[in-house]
């Protein structure tokens, strides 16, 4: 696989903020989520994240799910990178 999701965090409730501001809400969150599924902080790993925020039809609607995915830029992997530690 290409991605792995490590983390789904539900934003707090209120009034659609932005996309730029749920992406910055959002790369804090999955940053802070990042080392305890893969054992080294963000700033040192290897592996790259992204987040996946949800947009403002679907926050309208209710859903305030951001889902924070991990990769390896070197390719696919098989099995987890969970505990991966680099």
């Amino acid at each position: 696989h290409t991605e792995e999701v490590y983390a789904v965090v539900n934003l707090p409730e209120g009034d659609f903020p932005g996309m730029d501001a749920i992406a910055q809400q959002g790369e804090e969150l999955c940053t802070a989520e990042f080392e305890g599924f893969v054992g080294l902080s963000y700033e040192v790993s290897v592996l790259e994240l992204a987040l996946y925020p949800p947009e403002e039809e679907i926050w309208l609607a209710g859903d305030r799910l951001l889902v924070c995915v991990v990769s390896d830029p070197a390719g696919e992997t098989t099995g987890t990178l969970a505990d991966a530690n680099r």
